[in-house]
């Protein structure tokens, strides 16, 4: 999503008034790069995954703060984190995030004790990460499913 419409991930890195509106568009870009610094060294595998692992996680903690920082200063912005969307930040972006803290933690300390995998256990990985990833980026519509609201009276 970010690379798709790079404009519009500069006016949210800008939305979210931590950093000054003129270095809006580089820090995007580095936020960008850094991303896919993460995706390549998690792919390449070996010891790069401390590498992509590490990087995940500090820029997981970098956006935890970000979006605490919006949800104390009251501010109905997007979190844009999975491409532009009108959805607000709101405590489940928080949560998703802190969960997302805990799997590059975990990577980090499993990965250089880990085995090569084979190539069922690298698909069967995928598909249960793939699976994980999207429980967690769509939380906050998960919860509105479940959440009870008693039927208002007249």
């Amino acid at each position: 999503g970010k690379l798709r419409d790079m404009r519009a991930f500069v006016d949210t890195v800008r939305d979210f008034d931590l950093i000054p509106p003129q270095i809006g568009r580089r820090v995007a870009q580095a936020i960008v790069v850094l991303e896919g610094v993460v995706v390549i060294s998690l792919l390449v595998g070996g010891w790069f995954h401390i590498v992509g692992f590490g990087l995940a996680l500090v820029l997981l903690i970098m956006f935890c703060y970000a979006l605490i920082s919006v949800l104390r200063r009251k501010m109905a912005i997007s979190c844009g984190c999975f491409g532009p969307n009108v959805k607000q930040v709101s405590r489940y972006d928080v949560i998703r995030n802190g969960v997302f803290v805990i799997c590059a933690i975990i990577g980090l300390v499993v990965s250089p004790i880990a085995l090569t995998p084979t190539l069922i256990e690298t698909v069967l990985f995928i598909g249960m990460a793939t699976a994980w990833v999207l429980i967690w980026t769509h939380l906050d519509e998960i919860m509105t499913v479940f959440r009870f609201e008693p039927p208002s009276r007249h």
